[in-house]
């Protein structure tokens, strides 16, 4: 849809073939079938940072424990599972909205009641 859909090279009505959106978005493959990004398993688990962290305090407490899966958790590097796709409005339409309030504050100082109703 739209200009970023003709700078893709797509045409108004014609049909998205499914196979390259599902290579695309459901297993991270180009058309070409060669992996995108990397694997979410490339790096250390938290679970296994945290008994590394368990394993230098053999005798820690309950709340010690608590902390240090904590620290692990956010020592693991995180891959997402997801692609955000964002999706706004033209700037133009905030912009406008924006004036409206600007313009309906201009009223009211003014003492313009009919004005004021944004």
């Amino acid at each position: 849809m739209g200009p970023g859909a003709k700078a893709l090279g797509f045409e108004p009505g014609q049909i998205v073939e499914r196979k390259p959106y599902d290579l695309l978005f459901g297993e991270r493959k180009a058309p070409d079938g060669t992996r995108l990004g990397r694997a979410p398993n490339g790096s250390r688990k938290a679970a296994d940072l945290y008994a590394q962290l368990l394993a230098a305090e053999p005798h820690a407490t309950a709340e010690r424990k608590r902390e240090l899966r904590t620290e692990a958790v956010r020592k693991a590097r995180q891959s997402p599972l997801f692609f955000d796709l964002t999706i706004s409005l033209s700037k133009s339409i905030s912009i406008f909205r924006a004036s409206l309030g600007e313009n309906a504050s201009l009223a009211r100082q003014a003492g313009d009641r009919e004005g004021d109703e944004f």
